[in-house]
């Protein structure tokens, strides 16, 4: 089933279909799926640890963090 896009494919996206265009098994495509989660929580991480050093924030920030409700009120309408 062709897909069909409002947008150009970027370079990266063309490179993974190059890889992914052969057979692949159920438990290859697990194992792949594990990686690209696995590469973007490394991601999320550092960010978080960039945010965390930058704020100055200390282990007992994050008690803090977890108790505070940082949700706006919701809009009468």
């Amino acid at each position: 089933m062709a897909a069909n896009l409002d947008y150009p494919l970027t370079p990266a996206q063309l490179e993974i279909l190059k890889v992914l265009a052969r057979p692949m098994s159920e438990d290859e495509i697990l194992e792949l799926k594990r990686m690209i989660v696995k590469h973007f929580a490394a991601k999320l991480s550092q960010e978080a640890a960039m945010v965390w050093d930058k704020n100055g924030w200390k282990a007992n920030d994050t008690a803090n963090l977890r108790k505070g409700h940082f949700r706006s009120a919701a809009k009468n309408v």
